[in-house]
């Protein structure tokens, strides 16, 4: 008989901790670091909101500095992407009610299985700027393979 799967995240109620207001000020503040690249300074940031109060906006706030889909989106960072770092501090993020986080969880277990199934089949990888809006794009790895679209 095969195993059972468990659920991705809990399907239980928690109940969010609320944030003293120098939590709030820690996390404005990391926020805005995040957005201008100094992943460093935001993650301090984030850190010592987690710190004060368990914040899960702090734990989101945390696993995004770490998430590479997050990183590419930004200007040049100084910092390195790190996988299993983002996935643990969504699921605390979760873990503390943080409406967003169990479908971060789920993107980030996609982004793993498709890089592993591309290093799986070794395809060549080409770099393509993918446009985001009136920001320029980012320039991500994309196999060949993906850049094919039916209908053309």
């Amino acid at each position: 008989m095969p195993a059972s799967i468990p659920p991705p995240f809990s399907n239980k109620l928690t109940l969010a901790v609320p944030e003293s207001t120098e939590t709030v000020n820690l996390i404005n503040g990391a926020d805005a670091l995040l957005s201008g690249g100094d992943v460093a300074a935001a993650r301090r940031g984030y850190e010592r909101a987690w710190g004060n109060d368990g914040s899960a906006v702090a734990a989101f706030g945390l696993a995004r500095s770490y998430d590479p889909l997050v990183l590419l989106t930004l200007p040049a960072t100084n910092a390195t992407p790190d996988k299993s770092q983002a996935m643990q501090w969504y699921q605390r993020a979760a873990a503390a009610g943080h409406a967003d986080a169990g479908s971060a969880i789920e993107i980030e277990k996609l982004a793993m299985a498709a890089a592993s199934r591309l290093l799986e089949h070794k395809m060549p990888i080409q770099k393509q700027r993918l446009q985001a809006g009136e920001e320029g794009g980012v320039l991500v790895d994309v196999p060949p393979a993906c850049l094919h679209h039916p209908d053309r």
